[in-house]
């Protein structure tokens, strides 16, 4: 009986109802069929897809990896080829002592450092003890004796360690080691240290980009950054490459989270190589979000799909019953009311999941106009064609706009996402009865730009300015924004920890947004030269002085550091930053880099050699790159002169005598400090080494080695004759030699004889 209902139904099939049920049931199939297909090719594609993009960034990093070898080989092939002309030198001038003769190999030292790029020092040392050095940087004594005695702790030749060259911490040095320990039967104890700029080493192989999306940061085995694009995610590379010195993989991708965010490294080290190089690819961005509307679209369709073939399967049977069994089924639809319930609980996820998609597809939107506006506000030009919906004006014709620029600083960056947020949501811009808006645009880290808009009523009046450097395009109903500014910047400031300034422009036309952009940008500078100067109005451009700066303050200051005048310095720099904050900002930054240049090219008169640091640090204080308030820049400027003013006093031809008398004086009272050198001498006396040296062979007949050694052996000699209870080690040690064997040798060699020879002629006599 069942078999012959099956034969029935089977036939009753030709009914256009069951007809239309069995099509729709193979459709629903095919929908399923095609939804789970798509995504496991979707899934293929983006793990291929994955996979050859980690392939190429590590074959990247490899190469990176090779060209960063290269370069530090170049930088031994140049140690050990100057190792070898010094050391065959020091033998044959010398005579097997360290400290004769040894300006006939400065120049070698100095031509050497001159033909390679990023050397701030080369010394020459025997063990733990400086023979001579020649800097291009500003490297001070106390780092190169710990040059020296960190190489001594070194166990070969081809190790690499690092060093701060001064008390400012601020680019750290490689250093690069040559001498013969590594070769057996080693022919002397002598060695050459190379101090390089890591920051030269780095522009050769990849250079610095503080707005690289996907940075690549290079470490050496013992754990040092050597070269980094950005200074972000410094903390998490390093942790990074704690976890992967674990591993004895030698390449690999894999996901971590960093800055809350997830994100793609690799890595690559070859082998038994000195240093590893790590990329971290940005995942967060719009690529996930694009993949995670596509899954949801994708996620949307099938169940829409299936909702739409689920309510057609019901409505095709009712359409050929009759009027009561509609009725009939209405009613048997009411009694079940789990399975109604569930059919909502269907709908209302369908109606989620399309919400989410259109949650997604409008973040991907507002992150392409915001980085369309801003790409417009910075490299936009007077005439070009504004496109309505990169601003979203709507119905508004806006003829007002003021752009804010905040340029700020976070010592803990990681509050960055929340600031942004904080900003981004509150309204602090005023406005009674206006038609308009206000945008807010993330242009880099420290940077958020600020777009308001309104139509100015019928009948109010429209000015434009104009200076030497450009057109303030000001509306005369613009709403003063200062007061607003300044609590917006205190609660960032109570809230997140921000340092920063606003820069505020006018313009009443779109295509000039890119113009106010760049004089609301200039404004922020002034904060550089005046703290309390936060937030700046263009208009108060009108009531800056124009034309080229002139204040006595410069006189001063030229007065203090050539003529050694009794001036006080902090307070001459002081009145000088506040009187330049009455000039145009481009006036103010061009009589500060002319001033400086004056001070550097007197210091440069004195030393000979040509320092292009502080012109750099001053160009990135005035160009805001680092941020700093006026305290900073003040000691900063101070130093400077401070330091110049001390090499012109010593300079002087008559203090010159003087100074040498001083320095023999001084020098017979510290004889017996092993740590007595050229160097610690010229600097206790503010000159530098080769001008020291000049003065002293002049003033002597003798160069600082060989005077310093002579007056020990002088006064070995008198405590041999006359203290015969102390042993030749005391005696040695007590004159200031650190080796009793090499005391003898030199007392030998000046004396003719030996410690114990003339120790027991005095007994005989």
């Amino acid at each position: 009986m069942e078999k012959m209902g099956f034969c029935k139904r089977l036939k009753r099939s030709g009914r256009l109802k069951y007809k239309m049920r069995i099509l729709l049931a193979f459709f629903a199939v095919a929908v399923l069929a095609i939804g789970f297909t798509d995504v496991a090719v979707f899934r293929g594609l983006s793990a291929n897809i994955r996979e050859d993009t980690d392939k190429e960034t590590r074959e990247m990093l490899r190469n990176l990896n090779n060209s960063y070898e290269n370069q530090v080989m170049q930088y031994q092939d140049q140690a050990q080829l100057l190792y070898r002309n010094l050391n065959v030198k020091a033998f044959l001038v010398s005579g097997g002592r360290e400290d004769s003769h040894i300006d006939t190999i400065y120049e070698s030292m100095k031509a050497m450092a001159g033909n390679m790029t990023g050397i701030s020092s080369v010394i020459l040392f025997y063990k733990e003890d400086i023979l001579a050095s020649y800097d291009t940087g500003m490297v001070t004594v106390a780092a190169k004796e710990e040059i020296v005695k960190a190489a001594s702790d070194t166990v070969s030749d081809k190790d690499i360690f690092y060093v701060w060259p001064n008390d400012r911490k601020y680019q750290k040095h490689m250093v690069i080691l040559w001498s013969d320990r590594d070769y057996p039967n080693a022919p002397s104890n002598y060695g050459v240290a190379l101090a390089i700029n890591m920051d030269a080493v780095q522009e050769k192989v990849i250079p610095w980009n503080q707005k690289a999306v996907n940075p690549i940061y290079i470490f050496h085995k013992s754990g040092e950054l050597v070269a980094a694009q950005r200074n972000e995610y410094k903390e998490e590379a390093q942790k990074m490459f704690q976890e992967i010195c674990t591993k004895e993989i030698d390449e690999d991708s894999f996901n971590e989270s960093v800055d809350g965010k997830k994100r793609a490294i690799s890595y690559v080290r070859e082998g038994d190589g000195r240093f590893l190089s790590l990329r971290i690819q940005d995942m967060s961005g719009s690529q996930i979000q694009i993949n995670r509307a596509l899954q949801t679209i994708l996620f949307a369709t099938v169940l829409g799909m299936l909702v739409i073939a689920g309510a057609v399967w019901v409505l095709s049977g009712w359409v050929y019953r009759p009027v009561g069994a509609i009725f009939r089924n209405i009613l048997q639809l009411a009694q079940s009311g789990e399975e109604t319930v569930k059919g909502k609980d269907e709908l209302i996820l369908a109606t989620d999941a399309l919400e989410d998609v259109n949650q997604n597809m409008n973040l991907l939107k507002s992150q392409i106009r915001n980085n369309a506006a801003v790409r417009f506000l910075r490299y936009g030009r007077s005439g070009d064609v504004v496109d309505q919906k990169m601003f979203e004006f709507g119905d508004c014709e806006p003829d007002n706009f003021t752009v804010i620029v905040l340029r700020y600083f976070l010592e803990d960056w990681s509050k960055n996402e929340a600031l942004f947020a904080y900003v981004k949501e509150i309204r602090w811009v005023q406005r009674e009865n206006r038609k308009g808006g206000m945008h807010c645009y993330r242009a880099s880290q420290g940077e958020i730009i600020f777009l308001d808009y309104s139509m100015r009523e019928e009948g109010s009046p429209h000015a434009v300015c104009h200076d030497n450097h450009g057109m303030m395009d000001i509306s005369s109903d613009s709403i003063p924004l200062e007061e607003d500014a300044g609590k917006l910047l205190e609660e960032l400031k109570s809230l997140y920890g921000m340092k920063g300034c606003m820069g505020i422009a006018h313009c009443s036309r779109p295509d000039r947004l890119p113009k106010a952009y760049h004089r609301a940008e200039l404004l922020t500078e002034y904060y550089i030269l005046a703290k309390d100067m936060q937030v700046t109005d263009e208009s108060v451009l009108k009531a800056k002085r124009q034309g080229a700066v002139q204040e006595p303050e410069r006189d001063h200051i030229l007065r203090f550091v050539k003529n050694d005048t009794e001036e006080d310095l902090n307070a001459c720099m002081q009145r000088l930053l506040k009187n330049l904050t009455s000039y145009h900002i481009l006036e103010a930054q061009k009589y500060l880099k002319e001033l400086i240049a004056d001070v550097i090219r007197l210091s440069e008169s004195i030393s000979g050699e040509k320092s292009e640091q502080y012109e750099m640090y001053l160009e990135d204080f005035l160009t805001n790159q680092i941020f700093i308030g006026q305290a900073d820049i003040e000691e900063w400027l101070c130093q400077l002169f401070l330091q110049v003013r001390a090499q012109l006093k010593s300079s002087r031809q008559p203090n010159a005598v003087y100074i040498m008398v001083e320095v023999e004086v001084y020098v017979g009272e510290n004889y017996r400090d092993c740590g007595l050198s050229v160097e610690a001498v010229a600097e206790h006396y503010g000159l530098s080494v080769s001008y020291f040296s000049k003065l002293f062979n002049q003033h002597t007949g003798k160069t600082f080695p060989d005077y310093i050694s002579q007056l020990r052996l002088k006064k070995a000699r008198e405590m041999l004759l006359e203290k015969q209870n102390m042993t030749i080690q005391e005696i040695a040690k007590e004159v200031g030699f650190n080796s009793s064997s090499y005391f003898s040798a030199a007392f030998r060699k000046f004396y003719g004889v030996s410690p114990s020879q003339i120790r027991r002629v005095k007994t005989k006599d």
